[in-house]
């Protein structure tokens, strides 16, 4: 086995933390309207520049015992969770497709997608500067690989799964009058666009199964109301995250092919 497939897990895996920490800057500074470029990293209470050292994911948040190195002020567990899980996700994807376009597409889809779900989950809100922009990259990387490849066959997919996201999500939109947020029909919209038509019908029904399992632990175990808004991004994040990898298998199981 040549050298190189066994130390790219290890370089993928490493690539992973270092974009997920990148992640977690977008996370916390979207949330705020703030630039993801400037300022420097610094602490949100005492405002001082974190070191180098004091930035190596998953590492340093170890090493500080998850604490400010200067105002001793708790950092949050989303730093190191966003880091492992970006890393994670990204060896996963380099299992499956190797050195491929669907490793570079794949792994920046994924990428918004955390985004997205830990920013769903802390504000009930899915920002349009990932969704939209999203769906537009999307198509446009289709396009270019209709031509390369000769064959439109995926980008009608990419096409119709946008269509499939759009139209079912703005349906429940305009029936629960207000159940359901907008920013989840742009959400289910981008899905469309990456994983196409059959993985994001995979990606909706998982996500309604998995929203109503945890939807169903909350209000029992009293953690959220009746009428406590309960974010579904995370859950069509997990559910296109699921489809991503195993999607036509599930399906095919459903239909009992």
């Amino acid at each position: 086995m040549p050298l190189v497939w066994l130390i790219m897990p290890l370089i993928v895996f490493i690539f992973g933390l270092c974009i997920g920490s990148f992640l977690n800057v977008c996370i916390s500074r979207l949330i705020h309207d703030e630039s993801i470029v400037f300022p420097a990293s610094h602490c949100p209470k005492c405002r001082k520049k974190i070191k180098w050292y004091d930035n190596i994911p998953v590492v340093s948040f170890l090493l500080l015992k998850g604490k400010c190195r200067n105002c001793f002020e708790r950092i949050s567990w989303q730093y190191p969770i966003v880091e492992i899980l970006t890393a994670v996700i990204f060896l996963c994807i380099f299992t499956k497709w190797g050195f491929s376009r669907e490793l570079i597409v794949y792994n920046l889809f994924v990428s918004g997608l955390l985004v997205i779900a830990f920013i769903d989950a802390k504000t009930t809100f899915i920002p349009d500067v990932i969704t939209i922009p999203g769906m537009i990259a999307g198509l446009i990387l289709k396009v270019i690989f209709a031509f390369i490849d000769k064959s439109f066959t995926n980008l009608f997919d990419a096409g119709s799964g946008m269509i499939l996201g759009l139209a079912v999500f703005g349906f429940i939109v305009i029936v629960s009058r207000g159940g359901m947020g907008i920013g989840d029909i742009k959400l289910a919209g981008l899905i469309g666009v990456f994983l196409g038509l059959k993985n994001t019908f995979s990606t909706i029904w998982l996500s309604f199964i998995l929203g109503g399992i945890v939807g169903i632990f909350l209000l029992v175990s009293k953690l959220k109301g009746r009428k406590d808004a309960i974010p579904f991004g995370p859950y069509l994040v997990m559910g296109a995250l699921i489809s991503m990898f195993w999607g036509e298998n599930i399906l095919n199981w459903w239909l009992g092919h």
